[in-house]
């Protein structure tokens, strides 16, 4: 499998030039705790459930700002598409991934309110 679709910060203008063949798709994403992103991961979370939708061999990069910001949109995605609660995808996605996420840079406040009856835990 191979990399079909990138979903990249805005101003990151470095792998435009790799466009060779990938579905790009653009994020204007904020990095600051009060900004708004729902609209962001909605956006984000039907791209990448279009890209799978099209194939199961599709390989989606998802790199907005750093690990754990890229990380929320696929916990959005889990929780918009594949009805995962905000608490087991955060368990889904740190178990698949060797580096450690800092949940504090996820925005778990609004990402809850993706899914607000499924509370997550303390």
């Amino acid at each position: 499998m191979r990399i079909s679709h990138l979903a990249i910060d805005s101003n990151t203008d470095q792998y435009v030039q790799l466009n060779m063949g990938l579905v790009l798709l653009k994020v204007d994403v904020p990095d600051r705790n009060y900004s708004r992103m729902e609209e962001t991961w909605r956006s984000v979370a039907g791209f990448i459930e279009l890209a799978i939708s099209q194939s199961q061999n599709n390989v989606v990069l998802v790199q907005v700002h750093g690990r754990s910001l890229s990380a929320s949109f696929i916990v959005a995605w889990l929780i918009l598409h594949r009805g995962f609660s905000l608490e087991s995808a955060l368990e889904f996605i740190q178990e698949r991934f060797t580096a450690n996420l800092d949940t504090s840079l996820m925005y778990l406040d609004k990402l809850l309110e993706l899914a607000p009856c499924k509370a997550i835990k303390q």
